[in-house]
């Protein structure tokens, strides 16, 4: 009896650790490497040119565009997280090296291109949009980094210029719901952290509000040329499981072990 009691016992703490593991893992997690069907993950966005799957990446190059100034973007329709859920989102990026020299000396105009990833909310609403912006860049004026913004319609609220000589780099927009903290990551340094509920800051969401994710590239003044794009590539994003939910899961598996031992002593009397 007393084996066959614990059987039972394993047999419900196995299915109930599976139920923790399904519950609190990333089953929300959603992947795409540029080799399908693209309009199954991204959609254009009003107002701006799309990027352009091709070779088993997204390229960017602005042959045939008048300059100066030239941006395109993707929205992502296969993930778009809630304001109450924690999610990361990430993209490889690619600027050549050859862009680092490439730059003239115009005085009081800005040269620069990259690429990059973006947290929106309101876009398009008629209210006010907000931009969590975060890229690869090359420039004239502070060569090659890793720039950050965190802009409420036309006003930048917060920025940072980070140096880096990587001419390929993971990108990482991270949110956190317990602390409302949006921070982007690259090579496993923060580049920028944002309270997006604080006073001054407050992006004005609710827990049934969605992020938009989106991938943008961009040139000013600056040719990119067909032969030597700008790419993104493998975008990943997923919702990161909340503490509270594995502790959930837990006091499930205590609450059968109880059960079951309660039952072994109630045979015994």
């Amino acid at each position: 009896m007393y084996f066959h009691t614990m059987s039972r016992v394993a047999i419900c703490l196995s299915v109930t650790l599976q139920f923790v593991f399904v519950a609190t893992s990333s089953v929300q997690a959603v992947s795409y490497d540029f080799n399908g069907t693209l309009s199954s993950h991204f959609s254009d966005v009003p107002g701006f040119d799309p990027l352009v799957q091709s070779g088993g990446a997204l390229n960017y190059h602005n042959d045939g565009i008048s300059l100066p100034d030239d941006e395109q973007v993707l929205a992502s329709t296969s993930f778009s997280p809630f304001y109450n859920q924690s999610w990361s989102a990430s993209i490889d990026l690619t600027v050549p090296a050859s862009y680092d020299t490439s730059f003239t000396d115009d005085l009081g105009v800005f040269d620069g291109l990259g690429v990059g990833i973006v947290a929106l909310f309101g876009f398009g609403s008629g209210g006010d949009e907000f931009f969590f912006d975060s890229s690869l860049e090359v420039n004239e004026a502070t060569g090659r980094v890793f720039f950050t913004s965190n802009d409420k319609n036309d006003t930048t609220i917060a920025e940072s210029d980070v140096p880096t000589t990587a001419a390929t780099a993971t990108l990482t927009l991270s949110f956190d719901s317990a602390t409302k903290v949006l921070s982007a990551i690259a090579e496993g340094s923060t580049l920028l952290s944002v309270d997006i509920d604080a006073p001054g800051s407050d992006w004005g969401m609710s827990d049934t509000d969605q992020f938009t994710l989106g991938l943008n590239a961009f040139s000013e003044n600056e040719a990119v040329p067909s032969f030597t794009p700008l790419t993104l590539d493998n975008f990943v994003g997923t919702i990161i499981p909340e503490p509270s939910g594995l502790l959930l899961g837990l006091l499930g598996v205590a609450g059968m072990g109880s059960l079951s031992a309660r039952s072994r002593r109630d045979r015994a009397i």
